[in-house]
Order: C-alpha cells, then structure tokens, then sequence
C-alpha cells in the first residue's frame, strides 16, 4: 500500500471505509443532537422580552429617547430609530466595531467579522438592516470602508453613550481596575471591545418605538463569522496557538491563488 502522506503524529487513522462510516454515523448522531439544543436556544432567544431603548443621558448628541450617531459618508447625525427604519421589518442588527476614536486602524478580527458579514449584506437586508458602530469619528470609517471596500454603513457613537450603554466601551478606569462590565460579568481588557446587538422598531415605521431585543458578545459573536465555521469542519479546526492572534487586515495576508500556485 502506498504511503499516506503527511500525518499528524498520534492521530487514529484506518484503511477501513465500514470502520469510518461507523465513526462518521456516531459523529452524525451528536451533530444532530447539537443542532437540536441549537435550536432550542434560538427559540429561548426569540423569547426574550423587549427593553424599551432608554438612552443612559451621558452622551452629547443623544435626545431622550434615542442615539444620535454621526454617518461615515457625510457625518450627517441619524438614530438608532431612523437606521431600523430603513427595512420594511423593522429588524436592525448592529456590529460593535471595536475601534477607538486614537487608534490608527481597527481590530483585525473585528475587520474579519465585518468582511463575512459584508459578503452577504445583500442577503440580510432583505430581513434587516445592518450596521458597524464604532467610537472612530466619521472621517476615519469613511476612509476604512473605502480602503476594505465594504458595502455595510459605518457609524460613529463618538458623541453618543450608545457604546458605553451597550457594554462595549470603557473607561480608563474601568479597564485598569479590571471592572466585570463586559459580557455580563467579564473584564474589559482595552478601552473598546466587540460585540452585537439586535432591535427592533414596533411597529416598523417612523410612528414605531424602537426595542433592544439581544446582544451578545466574546465567543457569542460566532455565529457571526463563516470563518469559524469552516476552520471547525477541517482536520486541524482552528489550529490556534494564541487565540485569534494569527487574524489579520485582509490585505496584509500572502494569497495564494490555484492559478500562482506552483503544483508539482
């Protein structure tokens, strides 16, 4: 029999096709069971009740009883309420962006998410309006959308305690003193950190009241990303020595390509 190849040291391997096919049915079986619980929480996640979005008052360009947030494109000020109302079902879903109003560039893993949401933004408008929220001013997310090329509108909570409210900005304070204010119950280790949340306008017009229906943050964010769910399907999954250390800018990767591919 001919040589196997490159196998990773320890790993079970079998000449058996019956033999695999019995280890893949036992797999199969946990796999469904998996996507069943999945199932049950999404359920338990639709079930949640409604918050009435009450802005905390810390933020400058917030009114009463909505975020003021200042657009990419123009800086023009637009709300939480106006920017759920851009769908017919009232559904808005915005990404946390973790990037700073000091920073020179966002987070590279924060920059992946938002490059897999962007990939089917034309698919999710057609349920709900999507959104990247950072402290950034406008004028540093009109010049990152240009340079990624992303379709998904930018905003800027600079002026508004949207960020803060959510659980996603920070202090100096609360960063040093280690406060569990992130993810219910979690250290905020920088000044900004990721993740998503979910409202809806009832009824879906500019008569409606706006609602904070979920968010998630930390590990909660995969669902989020077809990345993982991809490296999970491989034999070495993720293969992550330190995290998400080994993420980077989409343009700072080597390519590859099957036609610059030297095949022997």
């Amino acid at each position: 029999m001919s040589s196997p190849g490159r196998i990773m040291s320890g790993h079970a391997i079998t000449d058996s096709a019956s033999e695999w096919e019995a280890a893949r049915k036992e797999l199969l079986a946990a796999e469904k069971e998996a996507t069943a619980a999945l199932a049950k929480v999404a359920e338990q996640r639709r079930a949640l009740p409604w918050l009435r979005v009450r802005p905390s008052g810390k933020g400058s360009a917030d009114t009463e009883n909505d975020y003021v947030f200042q657009t990419a494109e123009s800086g023009t000020d637009v709300t939480l309420k106006q920017m759920a109302a851009t769908t017919p079902t009232g559904s808005l879903l915005i990404y946390h962006l973790m990037f700073d109003a000091d920073w020179e560039k966002p987070c590279s893993s924060c920059s992946m998410w938002i490059d897999c949401l962007n990939g089917i933004y034309p698919h999710l408008l057609q349920k709900t309006a999507v959104v990247a929220v950072a402290v950034a001013p406008p004028d540093k997310l009109r010049a990152l959308a240009e340079a990624k090329g992303w379709s998904i509108p930018l905003v800027s909570s600079l002026n508004s305690a949207f960020s803060c409210d959510f659980g996603v900005r920070f202090t100096p304070e609360q960063v040093a003193d280690g406060a569990l204010a992130y993810n219910y119950g979690r250290k905020a280790f920088v000044s900004v950190m990721p993740g998503f949340s979910v409202f809806q306008l009832e009824p879906a017009d500019d008569d409606g009241e706006i609602f904070h229906t979920y968010s998630a943050y930390a590990r909660g964010l995969e669902p989020l990303n077809a990345v993982w769910g991809v490296l999970d399907s491989l034999p070495f999954g993720r293969n992550e020595a330190k995290g998400m250390d080994w993420t980077k800018h989409k343009s700072e990767y080597d390519v590859v390509t099957i036609e610059s591919a030297k095949l022997s």
